[in-house]
């Protein structure tokens, strides 16, 4: 994998991944669930998140 950093979140079993200051989750095989664009990404419940991009906060998942 070519990322920055990449952490476990337990709350989520998913990875959090950094590449060049953004942020996203991939799963364990390393699939990218939620893509790498985001300024911060916060886990809500189930599969909902609130993500931050371009300054904005908004709701995302639910699909995921």
């Amino acid at each position: 994998f070519d990322y920055d950093s990449i952490e476990y979140t337990n709350e989520d079993d998913l990875y959090l991944v950094e590449k060049d200051g953004k942020y996203g989750k991939m799963d364990y095989k390393g699939d990218i669930i939620i893509p790498i664009q985001y300024e911060a990404i916060k886990h809500i419940s189930g599969k909902m998140y609130e993500v931050k991009e371009n300054g904005v906060k908004k709701e995302i998942g639910g699909d995921l």
